[in-house]
């Protein structure tokens, strides 16, 4: 299995700082267009002096349609949006 370290082109961007680091590489499907390439989604989470910081990115082919990608960032709204909120309720059991 491969890690960041196989992909200099996400080495180069990885913050020192970062506690964790996920890259995921994924072939995105499209009704509207014939993608043959793979996109990567890339995240970082960094602790902060007030607590952490996550950097979410996806990296998509150029030819990968805008409303795919409204659509990923309607998900990661939703997947962290939820881990926040259960992480905040178990803080507080």
């Amino acid at each position: 299995m491969k890690d960041v370290n196989d992909y200099p082109e996400f080495k180069a961007q990885m913050n020192s700082h970062a506690v964790k680091t996920i890259l995921a590489s994924a072939r995105l499907h499209s009704d509207s267009e014939d993608i043959k390439e793979n996109a990567f989604a890339f995240h970082q989470f960094i602790p902060t002096a007030q607590g952490f910081k996550i950097d979410l990115a996806l990296y998509t082919p150029t030819a990968f349609p805008d409303e795919n990608l409204i659509g990923h960032r309607h998900h990661f709204a939703i997947e962290f949006g939820s881990l926040m909120h259960n992480l905040q309720r178990v803080i507080n059991q």
